[in-house]
């Protein structure tokens, strides 16, 4: 009959040794921590003839896989530390069920894409900081936000993912994941004027897949021009007026027309005094009316000029 009196095994080697040298189960209670490989540790605790364990903190001192953590964490009350084989967040979390906050393990999370729901889940799996090398991240704004915003000393190596918001969100809560990442941004921003949304939006770059709708009474043509270098796909252009100098609204209607979509039904307002000729190709990209000072010419070449006029 054998009954330790060490409090820290810094192996345990010795005690897989007793184990073989007594058909009596050896009393380990007095162990309150044990630091090993994950071999010697997982055949303390899955063998036959070692008692009173079940509450001692343990060290697993070689990396190993979520699985086999997993399978020491539910051996013991007591604190694990351990380092995680790298792996995706997924596989991480679905493997580790059985760690809480005060167990420190080192956890890296790669591959392609990372759920922000899966981060969160993990900064509730360990003491230790996550690192996430993984290329990109998705979710709703709210958990992006407590990755990215609340709880951002949880985690390290962020900041330069690719992020993708699953849920329509305002242009301002866009705007703090754009300013958390040099990655790019994909979301679809909540519908709101040409002015607000370019205000908001100041961390956007062309780069970035932002779904933008414009909506409201008047847009001004420098605001679009500004929104469609802060994002790549077309912007959709549903309010009932546009309003700026001819070069903007040229540059809208016809140099970059194909970045805009649901252009053409809106009144349209030239701010400064123009030719009839520029006059006239602003005339054709509307059904809508169209208000300018025209520059003084002869009746003729007026008329000539303004064919796409209607009274």
């Amino acid at each position: 009959t054998l009954t330790l009196t060490d409090t820290i095994l810094a192996s345990g080697s010795n005690l897989i040794s007793l184990n073989g040298k007594t058909s009596v189960d050896i009393n380990a209670t007095s162990v309150t921590s044990i630091t090993d490989t994950y071999t010697n540790i997982n055949t303390i605790y899955n063998g036959t003839g070692i008692s009173g364990l079940g509450n001692e903190a343990v060290t697993i001192s070689d990396t190993t896989n979520a699985t086999n953590v997993n399978g020491i964490l539910n051996k013991t009350t007591g604190i694990v530390t351990a380092i995680v084989t790298a792996d995706i967040a997924a596989n991480l979390n679905t493997g580790l069920v059985n760690a809480t906050a005060t167990d420190a393990l080192t956890l890296t999370v790669n591959g392609a894409t990372a759920q922000a729901t899966d981060l969160i889940d993990l900064d509730g799996k360990t003491s230790v900081d996550v690192s996430v090398t993984a290329t990109a991240v998705s979710g709703t704004f709210a958990n992006l936000n407590t990755v990215y915003v609340t709880n951002v000393a949880n985690y390290v190596n962020l900041g330069d993912e690719n992020v993708t918001i699953t849920d329509t969100t305002s242009a301002s809560n866009v705007n703090i994941i754009l300013g958390a990442t040099s990655g790019n941004v994909t979301a679809i921003v909540t519908a709101d004027t040409a002015a607000n949304l370019n205000s908001s939006l100041t961390n956007s770059t062309s780069a970035d897949a932002l779904t933008l709708t414009v909506n409201g009474a008047t847009a001004t043509a420098s605001d679009l021009i500004s929104l469609d270098g802060k994002t790549n796909i077309a912007i959709s252009v549903t309010a009932t007026s546009v309003s700026g100098t001819f070069t903007d609204l040229n540059n809208i209607y016809v140099t970059n027309m194909s970045n805009y979509s649901n252009l053409g039904d809106e009144n349209i307002t030239i701010t400064d005094t123009q030719s009839a000729t520029n006059v006239n190709t602003i005339l054709g990209k509307t059904t809508g009316t169209v208000t300018a000072t025209v520059s003084t010419d002869t009746a003729s070449n007026l008329n000539s000029a303004l064919t796409n006029a209607t009274s």
